[in-house]
């Protein structure tokens, strides 16, 4: 159920909305958006840390460019070509960042899966995305496997995936090897350049297929360029960058009290963004967990004196429901938290927010788009909104019955939104593409609801039923 909606006020104002906030678009590739140039020195600052492992597991931005330079070598000396599917089933794992981005080094499209798939779904998965590799978690290695050879795909090209590779420890799994036997050394990868400026074909181009119900309920892949995944970074960059704290320092290479808590599934598509492009970029410590439930949370905030956390809804309502046991730590370093992935009720925002955290607020984005709304960091909102559009978006509020008829802010209807980051399209399939996409730009969201005349967002209602094992919006 969502929040009931706030008593609203029609106006003659046109619910089309563009971002108060504004930002430009760099034209490179997604390593150069991270890294920055392959001839530049990284920052040695540790940003992405096993929460697990703090002191044994950790990579500083160098290290990981370094390791993305090693896989891409590691796949082209496979014999991969470019824009072959190099499948990755996991869990959280602090490699996973590094296989994606040494994937899109190599010229590859990095597809991502959820690790709960059975044997028929991976099997599907595999048959539609056709992938060259695969690497698998040893936990989802059994079913992985009955699924590629059911598809016909070669022993040699399944490898085990996991964190042993930093510690040079991976072992096989039986037949299938550990990835560590086919990532570069140090050597080749430090001597790999990935390019920075490309052409414009290359820039719109599918670097990345995000595994959705899409926006009519049906499993689709999600198809992302580098100018998509850049553009749905930089809109997010820009509003949560807008608070003080947030500021670059240069000589930490990165903000200096900002620390991120990482409890969202990484092959989702906000844990995804946010963990392999969105924070590495802004220099920010990041401590990936692989317990999501309330205790670890609260553990790995007041143990890590986390600030900012993006925090899934179901978990922020335990969270407010075992206030008692929630009390017992130390939560008054979380200024920041933006809930997502399921609608949130004003109870728990109001408790959670009594028990010492800064604000509680709720996003509101699409695997199609990225990110689309969220809290202006510097007023975050009392009411049940989702907040304001992110930098390069910008929507709109349609009669449901006619789409040609744009409301009047205050009236519900049918959201529509326009961005450079949304999706080029879904996988080999044209219908669904032309079912979801408007004139000129615009993308149906398939959500209800109405912006009022700030500019504030809320979300009323959905047009569809997901189900529960394929549900990858988050958020509304």
């Amino acid at each position: 159920m969502h929040p009931p909606p706030t008593p609203r006020q029609h106006s003659d104002r046109s619910s089309h909305t563009v971002s108060k906030w504004t930002t430009p678009i760099p034209q490179c590739s997604l390593p150069r958006f991270v890294f920055g140039s392959p001839r530049r020195s990284p920052s040695s600052r540790k940003i992405l840390i096993d929460a697990d492992s703090p002191d044994t597991r950790a990579l500083s931005l160098a290290q990981y460019r370094l390791l993305s330079a090693r896989v891409a070598v590691g796949l082209q000396k496979l014999g991969v070509n470019p824009k072959d599917r190099v499948l990755c089933v996991t869990s959280n794992a602090l490699c996973y960042p590094a296989l994606l981005m040494g994937t899109v080094m190599a010229g590859c499209i990095f597809a991502s899966g959820q690790p709960a798939l059975n044997q028929a779904e991976f099997h599907r998965l595999i048959c539609f995305s056709q992938p060259s590799v695969i690497f698998a978690s040893r936990a989802t290695l059994p079913v992985a496997l009955q699924a590629a050879r059911l598809a016909n795909h070669p022993d040699d090209r399944i490898f085990v995936f996991d964190d042993d590779l930093l510690d040079g420890c991976g072992e096989p799994e039986g037949p299938i090897q550990h990835w560590q036997t086919m990532v570069a050394s140090e050597w080749e990868g430090s001597r790999f350049w990935y390019p920075s400026v490309i052409s414009s074909q290359e820039y719109n181009s599918t670097i990345m297929l995000l595994f959705t119900s899409g926006t009519t309920g049906e499993p689709k892949g999600v198809e992302l360029s580098h100018r998509n995944y850049i553009a749905a970074a930089m809109g997010y960059i820009r509003r949560i960058s807008s608070h003080p704290a947030w500021k670059y320092n240069p000589r930490l290479g990165g903000p200096e009290n900002v620390r991120v808590l990482g409890s969202l599934a990484i092959n989702h598509s906000v844990g995804q963004r946010s963990y392999c492009a969105i924070f590495p970029r802004m220099g920010v410590p990041l401590y990936l967990m692989r317990r999501n439930d309330f205790r670890s949370i609260c553990e790995a905030v007041e143990r890590f004196q986390i600030t900012d956390a993006i925090i899934r809804s179901s978990v922020l309502t335990s969270m407010a429901k075992n206030a008692p046991v929630c009390q017992q730590y130390d939560l008054s370093c979380l200024r920041r938290v933006e809930a997502c992935a399921a609608p949130m009720s004003q109870f728990t925002k109001f408790k959670l927010e009594g028990m010492g955290i800064g604000y509680v607020a709720r996003a509101w984005g699409l695997t199609e788009t990225g990110t689309i709304t969220g809290p202006d960091p510097l007023r975050p909102p009392k009411s049940e909104t989702v907040g304001q559009l992110n930098a390069t978006y910008e929507g709109k509020v349609t009669d449901s019955s006619d789409s040609s008829r744009t409301l009047k802010t205050g009236e519900v209807g049918d959201i529509w939104i326009r961005t450079p980051g949304s999706t080029r399209g879904y996988w080999n399939n044209p219908a669904a593409t032309e079912q979801v996409m408007g004139t000129g730009g615009w993308i149906s969201t398939g959500d209800v609801g109405y912006v009022d005349d700030e500019g504030n967002w809320y979300i009323v209602d959905r047009k569809k039923v997901i189900p529960c094992n394929l549900a990858a919006r988050f958020g509304r």
